[in-house]
């Protein structure tokens, strides 16, 4: 059965190996991997400011996963992926799919500049304590990170 993806997700679509070599005939399947053998959708709000939402569509497939995410586009992060992460880069959102259980142990990451309040003195008194303040507004990088609950589509 094809993949069908949303309108939004009708981009290219990204293949992870969860095999060990390419052209292999015989299954590397875990267990766990295997019971979760299906196509998979996610949709998160990620509170930050501007909030970020997530969207992504995959489909396990033997010792494979088809995979693609808004915002992207995609692209596998070989620096990143070890023997049992596989990273993918979309839009500047990392997606971590852990080998043994891509559907449970599916993962993001997300660093972005946000715009911080900061009370500043403006005035002190005779005695050094401060009796005027203003807010000031400063960059602050923020990481944003947590796993992702994909839901099975079919």
């Amino acid at each position: 059965m094809p993949l069908s993806l949303s309108p939004r997700l009708s981009g290219t679509l990204s293949l992870l190996a969860l095999g060990t070599a390419c052209g292999t005939t015989r299954s590397n399947l875990t267990p766990a991997t295997a019971s979760r053998l299906g196509v998979y959708r996610f949709v998160e709000r990620i509170p930050s400011h501007p909030p970020l939402l997530l969207e992504g569509e995959f489909s396990v497939r033997g010792d494979s996963i088809l995979f693609n995410a808004e915002p992207g586009p995609c692209r596998y992060d070989e620096q990143n992926s070890t023997g049992r992460l596989l990273t993918y880069i979309c839009g500047g959102v990392s997606y971590m799919f852990d080998r043994s259980d891509p559907v449970e142990r599916l993962s993001y990451q997300s660093t972005a500049i946000e715009t911080v309040p900061a009370r500043v003195c403006t005035r002190m008194d005779s005695r050094d304590v401060c009796v005027a303040w203003r807010t000031d507004f400063t960059e602050k990088t923020v990481t944003r990170s947590g796993r992702l609950r994909p839901k099975r589509v079919s």
